[in-house]
């Protein structure tokens, strides 16, 4: 999927094409009309905030999303069109049948978690150049593909797509090893990963048939493991001996 963005704040868009230098791109089926503030557009609430069909507001952007177009307004900072950039792919793949999943992904394999269930630790044992992110991967039925936005607020570095061949659920909390799941057991745990800011029943079935999609396009298994003393080589032995 690609997004352009268009504004008048040439220095702006220029440290954002710095940033986002793996994944810049010519056209883009997604335009967006991009304005910038020196100042918090709001004050801070529960956020993000959805006010109607295809509006978002947080205290440092704007964004209303049409279909190929969408104009935002954001604050001067890198994490303020970085938010509004997460908001409107999150929107964007459920449209399209996909879903922004909490993950890390390498090669063919997602390893969905939820905050500190370990995915940028696991991101930091993966080869690079196997990566593919280390806490937001695109799904889209059988595919997995990468974002610009990794753990810690870090640029994404490598922008491509695989194949998925399975799906590791992180748990910590679970026996030490690796267990195959049932589909329901997997696409529950699965939804708990699911980023989605849209309301109303008809982005809910869109997200479920989506994460549905995607258990039964591969087999799943929960992953738990020593972080601090399993090497990767260790690690993807333990998921080669599991899968067959």
């Amino acid at each position: 999927m690609g997004v352009r963005l268009r504004s008048a704040d040439g220095p702006f868009l220029w440290s954002a094409r710095r940033r986002y230098a793996p994944f810049v791109a010519r056209g883009g089926d997604l335009v967006v009309d991009l304005a910038t503030s020196p100042r918090p557009l709001r004050a801070r609430a529960d956020e993000p905030v959805l006010r109607g069909r295809g509006r978002y507001e947080r205290h440092d952007f704007g964004l209303e999303m049409g279909r190929g177009r969408a104009r935002a307004e954001v604050l001067r900072r890198p994490a303020a069109l970085d938010g509004m950039l997460r908001v409107l792919l999150g929107a964007e793949l459920v449209r399209r049948g996909g879903f922004l999943c909490h993950a890390a992904a390498v090669d063919g394999r997602l390893f969905p978690g939820r905050s500190g269930a370990g995915k940028s630790t696991l991101g930091r044992k993966a080869p690079r150049d196997r990566l593919l992110a280390d806490e937001l991967v695109g799904v889209l039925g059988g595919s997995l593909h990468s974002t610009p936005f990794w753990g810690d607020f870090r640029p994404g570095r490598q922008n491509g797509s695989r194949r998925l061949e399975g799906i590791f659920l992180l748990d910590r909390r679970a026996p030490r090893g690796v267990r195959p799941v049932s589909k329901p057991e997997a696409l529950v745990r699965l939804l708990e990963c699911a980023l989605c800011f849209q309301d109303g029943r008809e982005a809910a079935e869109r997200v479920l048939r989506a994460a549905r999609s995607c258990v039964e396009a591969a087999p799943a298994f929960v992953l738990s493991y020593d972080a601090r003393r399993t090497t990767f080589r260790e690690l993807e032995s333990s998921l080669e001996e599991a899968s067959g």
